[in-house]
């Protein structure tokens, strides 16, 4: 599948700064009752999530870092991407005193600048949504590339189904046929 860089440039800038829509918008659920609902002990998320070998982990379009900060105290290794550069600022002093954490900047937003093979797990919450299609079927490509033999990843989407939200989760790994 071929980019459409035009496209893809547009929505990595609407993420790009501080000042842009969307960082303005995402900013105001960097608080930890937006996140319980994923993590709640028990829940379909957490359950899911827990099946993943987190020993070194990447998580996929960070933002600022809400949902790596409930895992970073249980990972070996924690990798944050995104393509906007104040957000990665934001994470950088958020995460100031792990030095199990590694910033990663995507200029391109498509592609994963790690080993291949290197991560026994890549994670993304409700960031795909916002994607083109190429940039999807790139990540996951890069997904399977950077996975280790066994390695699993989690991608969620939220969506409203009348008046309830609905978390919708894929998860593969090297358990599952």
């Amino acid at each position: 599948m071929k980019s459409n860089k035009v496209f893809v440039s547009e929505i990595i800038n609407m993420w790009k700064t501080k000042d842009s829509p969307d960082f303005r918008y995402y900013g105001k659920f960097d608080r930890e009752d937006t996140t319980e609902p994923f993590w709640v002990e028990g829940g379909s998320f957490r359950t899911l999530f827990t099946r993943l070998d987190i020993a070194r982990t990447l998580e996929l379009a960070c933002g600022i870092g809400r949902h790596s900060a409930r895992i970073v105290d249980c990972t070996d290794q924690l990798y944050m991407l995104d393509t906007s550069v104040d957000a990665l600022e934001v994470v950088k002093q958020r995460f100031a005193q792990y030095r199990n954490v590694t910033i990663l900047l995507s200029t391109d937003g498509e592609t994963i600048p790690a080993l291949d093979g290197s991560l026994t797990a890549v994670f993304s919450y409700d960031a795909m949504v916002h994607f083109e299609a190429t940039t999807v079927a790139s990540y996951l490509a890069e997904t399977a590339r950077v996975l280790s033999p066994g390695g699993g990843h989690c991608f969620t989407t939220l969506y409203m189904i009348e008046t309830r939200l609905a978390i919708s989760v894929t998860i593969l790994d090297g358990a599952t046929s």
